[in-house]
């Protein structure tokens, strides 16, 4: 078997967030729509930000291939959230993530409790 080669060329830059002091970027992954399904979430369905962001959370290795954080749970993604971090800061990168995977797809935030501010872990 012939060894394998580093991809060359422009690498793909996802965005990212931070949990638990550790950096994810965030990837759309046939991985990602696994576990939303797994979780019981539809694709068509509004889905809160956290359950998306555990679904895409992952690390792009130095061979260059996508591995998934594989959160058994979006709560073990939350419970791993450190002292100053916001489930706010997920939003944006989340978004992100999603636009680039399906730049056609309509994609829009909803609060679900515009009165509830969102607190830092403390």
């Amino acid at each position: 078997m012939a060894p394998q080669s580093v991809p060359t060329g422009s690498p793909v830059t996802y965005p990212s967030i931070t949990i638990g002091g550790k950096q994810y970027q965030l990837r759309f992954a046939h991985s990602a729509w696994y576990l939303l399904s797994s979780w019981g979430y539809e694709i068509n369905a509004q889905i809160p930000i956290v359950v998306l962001a555990a679904a895409a959370a992952g690390e792009v290795g130095p061979d260059g291939r996508w591995k998934s954080a594989g959160f058994a749970r979006p709560i073990d993604l939350t419970d791993a959230m450190i002292e100053g971090e916001s489930l706010a800061a997920l939003a944006e990168p989340v978004l992100e993530a999603l636009k680039k995977a399906a730049p056609k797809a309509s994609v829009e935030t909803v609060t679900a409790d515009p009165s509830a501010p969102d607190t830092p872990i403390n």
